[in-house]
């Protein structure tokens, strides 16, 4: 009997639905910069949700993570003009007012076990007020899809930035990284919705249809068997003439 290996398994990950008010959550962390942060600030800035921020003070309150717990039009001190559902998430990023000496937005994802990932996602303006916000999707360091939200109306959730990468090798401990930014010359930064979603299927199972090794061994088995039964046949014959 020949046993043959099983189709290797995916695992999703889903920072929205991976979302838990925890940070680090999992293989996912919310940093300012190359630091996650702790910090928690209840209603923060007067929007009704508890945001990842690295305090309440003037100066110093992004950049900013957080769950929409309602839409845009229903947020308080949104003035109807933020574009967001229930259970988004959204960044605020840092500027020249805000966040001084803060580093950028990003969300980070840490492999948790070697294989191949289909990354994929969406940006989008969540407010739109014109200030255009940089966005880029680096494996390892390297920049892989990159894009610019204006801001005018165009690119709202409706319209989002999408990204699609497929089988892309990653190692225990790669980073997937979500980069959000001002852009250069936007007079501040803003709210950006935005989704990550790594498919990671292990590289640990052989390819369907190749024996593992156990089965090697069984099958050496049986042909040697075949051999000593084909030679006792002739050796049979033989005599028998």
């Amino acid at each position: 009997m020949v046993a043959l290996a099983g189709a290797a398994q995916a695992t999703v990950y889903d920072v929205r639905t991976d979302w838990n008010g925890a940070n680090p959550d999992g293989v996912w962390s919310f940093r300012q910069g190359t630091s996650a942060i702790t910090n928690v600030v209840t209603n923060w800035q007067g929007l009704g949700v508890d945001a990842f921020a690295p305090s309440a003070n003037a100066g110093n309150f992004l950049p900013a993570y957080f769950q929409a717990n309602a839409t845009g039009a229903n947020t308080p001190n949104c003035g109807g003009a933020c574009d967001w559902a229930v259970g988004d998430l959204i960044v605020h990023t840092t500027d020249g007012a805000n966040g001084i000496g803060e580093g950028a937005a990003n969300v980070l994802f840490t492999t948790p076990s070697a294989g191949f990932a289909d990354i994929s996602g969406l940006t989008w303006s969540a407010r739109l007020l014109n200030r255009t916000q940089d966005w880029a999707l680096l494996v390892n360091g390297v920049t892989l899809a990159s894009g610019s939200l204006p801001g005018d109306g165009l690119n709202g959730s409706a319209n989002p930035d999408v990204f699609s990468l497929s089988h892309i090798a990653l190692d225990i401990g790669d980073q997937v990284e979500l980069l959000i930014t001002q852009a250069a010359g936007a007079p501040y930064g803003d709210f950006v919705g935005y989704g990550v979603t790594v498919t990671l299927t292990s590289n640990t199972a052989p390819p369907t249809g190749v024996p593992e090794p156990a089965s090697w061994a069984l099958m050496l088995m049986g042909f040697g068997g075949l051999g000593v039964t084909l030679r006792r046949s002739r050796r049979r014959r033989a005599l028998a003439t």
